[in-house]
């Protein structure tokens, strides 16, 4: 008998450890998770700026190859890249997203 029940108890532990690691992907791929991302962004641009590094810019398009003035400067314009292109684009994706759970929520009721 104890055999069985040791069973049971592993098999309940693989499921556990197996929506532990869905969670993560679940918050993402949500509308709160693509706003999350895109605030997350927005941070990471303003720390880059409030940092100064928009100076070494230069570095990145005069073509300098190596060094911190040049790594600080492709951070930085990574971090614009993704407030200009991602960013309203995760917001809005959100938004988006958030109206249709809305649409398919209602959908799903019952009219009375």
């Amino acid at each position: 008998m104890g055999d069985g029940a040791g069973k049971a108890a592993d098999t309940m532990r693989d499921e556990r450890k197996e929506t532990q690691a869905a969670r993560p992907r679940k918050r993402i791929v949500s509308p709160r998770g693509f706003v999350a991302v895109g605030c997350a962004l927005v941070a990471l641009f303003v720390v880059c700026e409030l940092a100064g590094l928009r100076e070494h810019v230069g570095c990145v398009v005069q073509g300098q190859t190596g060094g911190l003035m040049a790594l600080a400067g492709a951070v930085y314009l990574a971090a614009y890249a993704g407030v200009v292109l991602v960013a309203p684009v995760l917001l809005l994706g959100g938004l988006l997203f958030f109206c249709a759970l809305l649409v398919c929520v209602r959908g799903d009721r019952p009219d009375s």
